[in-house]
């Protein structure tokens, strides 16, 4: 990382229209920021990327975001979210491209359980590809992983849990500068939980 270049503040304007129902809610958003301040590359090579914060320009978020929330019965529960977000540089040298580490799609996932003692969930998570860099050399790969919560009361006020990230264990791209490095894997905690009263 290169010593920072002198810039000024960006300036957001942004504009958001949302209509819901019981079961369903849908936003629409609009933000233009001048003056966007990012890390820009100066030079790379396959062992050295070298960059910058510096204003890259004018830049213009579109998209919108619809959640939706259903009880199935009495002790489940499925909810659902979906973001689309097109993202890009407006003016300057590197109009037309991408924001870096922002994907296009993304989308969750859940069931609930909620019987009379305790509670279970998974969870599912998706998301496009995204550039991890300024000048989109460097793409991360999507990615789809899956969580499992789970806890049941053992004494008043406590309860024993247990959560799984990343069940499946795949592999998730989190930034290639230059050297691609990996998301957490699988990881499985266990512990006790203090609370209210049952």
């Amino acid at each position: 990382m290169h010593a920072n270049a002198p810039h000024g503040a960006g300036h957001m304007s942004a504009t958001e229209f949302g209509v819901r129902s019981e079961q369903l809610r849908l936003t629409k958003f609009a933000i233009s920021t001048d003056d966007t301040i990012a890390n820009g590359t100066l030079s790379s090579t396959p062992a050295l990327i070298t960059r910058q914060r510096q204003n890259l320009g004018s830049s213009r978020s579109r998209g919108a975001e619809l959640d939706a929330d259903q009880r199935l019965s009495r002790h489940w529960r499925l909810s659902a979210g979906y973001l689309f977000c097109d993202a890009s540089v407006t003016s300057g040298d590197l109009t037309g491209k991408r924001l870096p580490q922002v994907p296009r799609d993304t989308a969750t996932l859940q069931l609930a359980f909620t019987p009379p003692r305790g509670s279970a969930g998974i969870q599912a998570r998706w998301s496009s590809m995204q550039f991890d860099d300024d000048i989109n050399q460097l793409p991360l790969r999507s990615y789809a992983v899956a969580d499992l919560f789970a806890s049941y009361p053992i004494a008043p006020r406590f309860d024993a849990t247990i959560a799984i990230e990343n069940a499946t264990n795949r592999r998730v791209e989190v930034s290639a500068t230059p050297v691609l490095t990996l998301g957490t894997p699988r990881t499985i905690r266990v512990g006790v939980r203090y609370g209210n009263a049952h």
